[in-house]
């Protein structure tokens, strides 16, 4: 009998423990996923804001010029940082150079580079991974001296 008791409670112990590990296990999966899930959800809202710019026949041109940014930088060179720069690339706004933490994996028409290896000779920088702005800022305001804006920045600042 004494068998029995400690073998029904060892195993309710050991589903129990298998439960709360469980839990523990999927609450950090669908933490991660949420994270994709407003990561999305972020890039969805931009492409869609920036396409209703271009429908209205406008560019994001027109923010480097109301802000006399001439000369800019622009960090993450993914889906995002490649439309940037078709989209700037018979503007006058000039791309000095572009810069990623991957950079020789990334594919770009540009040179790219790390970024501490980015210079102070532009007017701006621009951040597309807008999901991690705040972090990629800091560590690129260890190496430059220049504002740092998100490419969100430039999207939801210009009127449309």
């Amino acid at each position: 009998m004494n068998k029995t008791v400690a073998g029904l409670l060892g195993g309710i112990v050991g589903i129990g423990g298998g439960i709360a590990v469980s839990r523990k296990l999927f609450k950090g999966d669908s933490v991660g996923l949420e994270k994709k899930v407003d990561k999305f959800k972020m890039y969805y809202e931009l492409l869609n804001t920036w396409l209703k710019i271009k429908q209205n026949g406008e560019s994001v041109e027109k923010f480097f010029e109301d802000n006399n940014y001439k000369r800019i930088g622009i960090y993450g060179m993914g889906e995002l940082g490649n439309r940037l720069c078709e989209e700037l690339s018979n503007s006058n706004i000039e791309i000095v150079y572009t810069a990623d933490k991957a950079p020789m994996t990334t594919f770009s028409e540009y040179d790219v580079v790390e970024i501490d290896e980015m210079t102070d000779d532009v007017d701006v920088v621009v951040v597309t991974p807008i999901f991690d702005f705040d972090n990629v800022k800091d560590k690129i305001e260890e190496y430059i001296n220049v504002p740092v804006i998100s490419l969100d920045d430039i999207i939801f600042g210009l009127d449309i």
